[in-house]
């Protein structure tokens, strides 16, 4: 079980710096690489939930909902605007009603993907939801918590959340209940990737990529393993294999996505 109350420095100074301009690479990449990913795994079709990171709307995550959808699955944004944390005190409540309400239209198991902060919203919908809840990915979440995140946005949420809702924003850690995948990079200007690590358990597993915090959304590396993940069977789930995704990644002409693992 990790430990919360432990000190996790902030990114170094110069990846949020330079944050913005790393991002605008990993965009950049994505266009370059768009017609490769195509060879993407393609899916089933099941449904499945985008939720925006701090601050973020759906505009956000519009690349890789897009690309989700080119690969055969029935995505849906949050639809909630801006993420400004729990301020709201009907917050958990118009949540857990738009996932009731994809329940309803698709009458399936979803998978959620959060970025950031929506990794942690993910998580908290899966623990109350896991007959539901086919698997969550969460891309750059602080897991445990918004110490060790960049100083300023960690006070920004903690302004913005002051007087809101009465709900713990980062309840403590506890062990997945359905499959769940936490992709974070060592890069990351925003949340420092140590908290995003998830304790050992059968059901959890950590990748690292070689990417920005913002750039989560649409680097080709994210997408590419996003793809794979959510290719599997229901009820099948297994960890990101690094070997095997290699030889599919070249097989499909892809090993220049570089997943940090993967190609070193």
């Amino acid at each position: 079980m990790p430990d919360q109350s432990r000190v996790i420095d902030p990114p170094h100074a110069w990846l949020t710096l330079t944050e913005g301009f790393r991002a605008a690479l990993d965009l950049a990449s994505f266009g370059a690489f768009r017609l490769a990913l195509e060879t993407a795994p393609r899916g089933d079709g099941h449904p499945v939930l985008v939720l925006p990171g701090f601050l973020a709307d759906d505009d956000s995550t519009a690349v890789l909902r897009d690309f989700l959808s080119g690969r055969g699955y029935r995505v849906f944004g949050w639809e909630m605007g801006q993420n400004t944390g729990p301020s709201d005190p009907d917050f958990g409540a118009r949540l857990g009603a738009r996932v009731e309400e994809i329940l309803d239209e698709t009458q399936e198991r979803i998978s959620i993907i959060g970025q950031s902060l929506g990794g942690v919203y993910a998580r908290e919908i899966s623990k109350h939801g896991a007959e539901a809840i086919r698997q969550i990915i969460m891309l750059g979440s602080p897991l445990l918590g918004p110490g060790g995140s960049a100083k300023h946005v960690e006070e920004m949420y903690a302004e913005m959340t002051e007087g809101g809702s009465s709900e713990e924003p980062f309840p403590a850690y506890s062990d997945p209940t359905v499959p769940s995948t936490s992709i974070y990079s060592r890069l990351d200007g925003i949340v420092s990737w140590q908290n995003s690590i998830q304790a050992d358990h059968h059901l959890a597993e950590n990748i690292e990529v070689n990417v920005s915090h913002i750039g989560m959304a649409f680097s080709p590396a994210v997408l590419f393993i996003v793809a794979e993940r959510l290719a599997q069977h229901d009820g099948d789930w297994q960890p990101f294999d690094m070997a095997k995704a290699h030889q599919r990644a070249w097989q499909r002409s892809l090993g220049y996505l570089q997943p940090a693992k993967l190609l070193g």
